[in-house]
């Protein structure tokens, strides 16, 4: 029986705390001959990680626990990391993990493919001339599959998570070589998964305000560049619209829809702050029934519009011609319309409130880049919806299964967005 994703955080903790002991007494050991880097803390740093490695499941692939196996296969992961300067111990990521490995399934072995994407905040200490440790934990959005299975659900999207801990040896200002143990979830569930990595990682330093040798004459001021720029894009969101979890009897079910907007947006940038207004459109969603025997996929051709409005706070750092920068804030999308698949319209049968339900506030936090091109820049941005206040129709919906039996009932949605937006500055 397949159930929903669980976070199991007293395992992970253990295992964390574990390792970054063990990292600790092995940098303080062996790291005392290695090379002087550069001064972190008084610079921003940069820094892309590459970590070849393998996955452990210490569970039956998509958490099947029935039965017990150890799975192995071989990792990628690759992310880039920034110190911030204000609090040299605080870091941001974002990285990207790929696995490819045979997953035992319905008594049978089947090569599993999987890769996610995540945003992630996280510490780092100095312990050493040469070593730091760290941990990072953070959400992220993600798809796996089975090639081999004939069940069109065993392939999908949905939200995971990533964290772990980890550490790094400088042999070099620039280069540095690390291990990082994680704990990965990756959607459908299938079970926890330890990740095993060996790290070599390249440091990109700024400095943060460089002395002058000897005072010099000062060259002729030139203008400072406008604050302001406009764009506008387009963005490719995928959302877990309603995800319901719910028991019968302790025995786990779950309904899931999912579906794949478009955003048509403008944006106004005042450095520190990005706001858009867009038009968003909705053809089709799935619904997937889990629980209770094989799952039941269900296609609806139902649409949606909405006009959407996101202001998000931004904090921009300069790497050469790319801008870096994370972002937090709040996005609203009023809906338009809705209609069946044979274009009646479903919003009109609906209640006043379930009609206002249809109305949506996210928080939502991701990261972008800026390419510059003269004064155009190109600027992906990837944004995670990591909360929506439930709404009255929801909290009615989670009301009505105890009267059928249903227990531990809960309702949660997601969305990762994907933007490709172009802009300039005045």
């Amino acid at each position: 029986m397949r159930g929903p994703t669980s976070w199991k955080e007293g395992t992970f903790m253990k295992q964390s705390f574990g390792v970054v002991f063990l990292l600790a007494l092995a940098f303080s050991a062996f790291g005392q001959d290695a090379l002087q880097p550069q001064t972190e803390t008084a610079l921003s740093f940069l820094s892309i990680h590459l970590a070849p490695g393998v996955s452990i499941h210490p569970e039956t692939a998509l958490g099947d626990t029935d039965k017990v196996t150890i799975q192995t296969g071989p990792v990628v992961s690759m992310s880039l990391m920034y110190r911030f300067p204000a609090v040299p111990w605080l870091i941001g990521s974002l990285g990207l993990l790929g696995e490819y490995h045979s997953s035992i399934f319905h008594g049978s072995s089947s090569p599993l493919l999987g890769f996610a994407g995540y945003a992630q905040l996280g510490v780092l200490f100095d312990i050493g001339p040469a070593f730091a440790v760290g941990a990072r934990i953070g959400p992220g959005y993600g798809y796996r599959s089975l090639p081999d299975s004939s069940d069109p659900s065993d392939s999908g999207t949905g939200f995971s998570v990533l964290a772990g801990v980890f550490g790094w040896y400088r042999i070099s200002p620039s280069w540095s070589l690390g291990a990082e143990i994680a704990n990965a979830m990756m959607p459908p569930s299938y079970g926890d998964r330890l990740v095993l990595a060996a790290d070599v990682g390249y440091h990109f330093f700024v400095l943060a305000s460089p002395v002058a040798e000897k005072a010099a004459p000062q060259p002729e001021q030139q203008p400072q560049p406008s604050c302001l720029s406009l764009g506008a894009g387009v963005t490719l969101d995928l959302t877990t619209w309603k995800d319901v979890n719910w028991r019968v009897s302790g025995e786990p079910f779950e309904s899931k829809a999912e579906m794949k907007p478009i955003d048509i947006k403008a944006f106004v940038d005042l450095t520190y702050l990005q706001i858009s207004a867009g038009y968003m459109m909705v053809n089709g969603m799935t619904v997937t029934e889990i629980g209770g025997g094989p799952n039941v996929i269900t296609t609806l051709m139902n649409s949606l519009t909405y006009v959407s409005f996101a202001g998000y706070f931004k904090y921009p750092f300069h790497v050469g011609v790319v801008t870096i920068f994370p972002l937090l804030g709040v996005e609203y999308k009023l809906n338009l319309t809705y209609k069946a698949g044979n274009g009646n319209d479903v919003k009109s049968t609906l209640t006043s409130q379930e009609q206002a339900d249809l109305n949506e506030l996210w928080i939502e936090g991701g990261a972008g880049m800026d390419f510059a091109i003269g004064s155009f820049y190109i600027r992906p941005e990837v944004i995670i919806g990591f909360f929506k206040p439930l709404s009255a129709t929801d909290k009615d919906i989670i009301n009505s299964y105890p009267s059928a039996g249903g227990t531990s009932v809960s309702i949660n949605y997601f969305t990762f967005n994907l933007s490709i937006l172009v802009g300039y500055k005045l």
